[in-house]
Formats: C-alpha cells, sequence, structure tokens
C-alpha cells in the first residue's frame, strides 16, 4: 500500500492502517523480518512479513511527518492516539522480541560455532581447529567477574554505563549441542549449532583473543569455567551479552534480524 492513507480508511479499517504503518516504518528502518514467534517445536512460526524490528531510525522520517500531519486535522485526536499506541506496541515487540538468525552458506572448509541460551544472557563457543573450542562471553564487570549479582548490580549495569568484561574460555572437542551442555557448569536453556566459514572463525577468534590478551587484569571464575579481562566498551542495555554476540555472528557471516536485547533466538534455517 502506497501514498497517503486517507481518514476514513483510518477509521473504518484499523487493521489496513496498522498494516501500512508497519509499512511506513520498514521503509524507513530499512529491515522487515519474518514475524511473531511461538513456542513451536523448532522455536518459529512464520505469520508474517511485515513484523517489524527497526532500529534507532523506527520513529523517523516519513513516520514522524505523517503523525505530525494528522495531528494538525481538527478532530483527529482519536486517530492521533491509535497511531502513537500503535507505535509504541511495535516498539515494545521489537524489544522482547527474539533476534532472528539467518546463517549463512559456506563454500569450503567450515568451523562449527555454538550459540549458548543461558536464560538471562548468552555466550558463544567456536571451534578453532579439530580438537579445540574457545567459548567466549561479553557481561558487565561487576555482575558477571565480581559476582555481585544482586538487584542493585543487575540495574546498574543496565541502566548506567559500567565496565564490562571479556570472558573466555577452553573446552575439548565438542561435537554436538548436547556435548556443549556436558562440558559446561552453568545453566544452559538451549543451544544452536552452525556451521561457519573456516577463514571468518579465525578471524574473530584472533580479534577476541587480542582484547582479551591486552587486559591488564584476568580475573579467573571457575563456576563459570571462564576468564575474565577488561573490554574497551561500556556494558549498557544497548550493548549488552546478547546484543554484543550479535555483532559477533554478523562478523562470522550471519545474519540477524533485531534489536537483540534479551537473551531469545530463533533460528531460520537458509
Amino acid at each position: 500500500m502506497t501514498g497517503a492513507f486517507t481518514s476514513a480508511a483510518l477509521v473504518e479499517a484499523p487493521s489496513v492502517a496498522f498494516t501500512w504503518l508497519a509499512e511506513t516504518a520498514s521503509a524507513n528502518a530499512n529491515m522487515a523480518v519474518m514475524s511473531f514467534f511461538t513456542s513451536a517445536p523448532e522455536g518459529l512460526l512464520v505469520v508474517s512479513e511485515r513484523t517489524i524490528y527497526g532500529q534507532s531510525s523506527f520513529l523517523g522520517g516519513r513516520l514522524i511527518r505523517e503523525i505530525l500531519s494528522w495531528s494538525a486535522i481538527k478532530g483527529d485526536c482519536m486517530k492521533l492516539r491509535f497511531v502513537v499506541l500503535s507505535l509504541l506496541a511495535l516498539l515494545l515487540l521489537s524489544f522482547v522480541s527474539p533476534t532472528v538468525l539467518i546463517p549463512p552458506k559456506v563454500d569450503g572448509e567450515s568451523n562449527k560455532v555454538f550459540l549458548i541460551d543461558h536464560g538471562t544472557h548468552t555466550s558463544i563457543v567456536i571451534q578453532q581447529d579439530p580438537d579445540s573450542f574457545i567459548r567466549y562471553a561479553y557481561g558487565d564487570k561487576n555482575y558477571y567477574a565480581n559476582r555481585d549479582t544482586s538487584l542493585s548490580s543487575g540495574a546498574r549495569a543496565l541502566l548506567v554505563p559500567t565496565t564490562s568484561v571479556l570472558a573466555r574460555g577452553e573446552l575439548e572437542r565438542v561435537e554436538s549441542e548436547a556435548d556443549i551442555e556436558q562440558a559446561l557448569p552453568v545453566v544452559i536453556q538451549k543451544v544452536y549449532a552452525f556451521d561457519i566459514g573456516q577463514s571468518k572463525a579465525q578471524a574473530l577468534i584472533a580479534r577476541l583473543d587480542r582484547i582479551h590478551l591486552s587486559s591488564d587484569e584476568q580475573i579467573e571464575v571457575p563456576a563459570y569455567g571462564l576468564v575474565f579481562a577488561d573490554h574497551p566498551s561500556d556494558y549498557h542495555l544497548f550493548s549488552n551479552s546478547s546484543t554484543t554476540i550479535s555483532s559477533w555472528l554478523r562478523e562470522l557471516g550471519m545474519t540477524t534480524l533485531g534489536w537483540g536485547l534479551i537473551a531469545s533466538w530463533a533460528v531460520v534455517e537458509n
């Protein structure tokens, strides 16, 4: 649907108006993803192709101009309220929806990558060679490395930029998701396995290892099976374990759709 949306259509067909709003938001955000997710056997149910996750431009450009033009029309308060509430609902949905992962097609040699959902945070295991795997995680230093898991510590980590850490641990040969669950001494809700191009896997390992080795302080936490080192970025809501690992997955050639604010994932087989 293109062009201006009439007042009559907005009143008489709110569902159509809502679809138009989603399309407009998609045009500004340059991102439209598969759709709502349920607890289907594979964790994903494609309902539509117009659910919007959006980025920082979600409320920008044409969408803002449309809202302002509607608000100038006499007697359009109810329509404006509908628009605002619809946008807020879309934005809230984007925050709490799973991040969609589309694995790449790998030509040539590949390495295994395991994405580990721990419930409240995420870690990743990357195959280094046939017999060794490296596990990485990212988080707030006080909460994860110093193990101050109080409510105030968690709230501060999300609401105020804090010192972050890169965690690293080595694993022996693992073949499957079940091997990961048996090898790690932490809570695991689900493990996702992917094949990634070998060169990309080695490049990411090299980059993360350089960061880890450059830290003057190394904090070993046997309960997690990890050694924590200072990371140059700040930790906050929009730079948490899930968003950071989403960026690592993109370095590995994977397509990610969504904000990645919560540790919730859905895989679309390519």
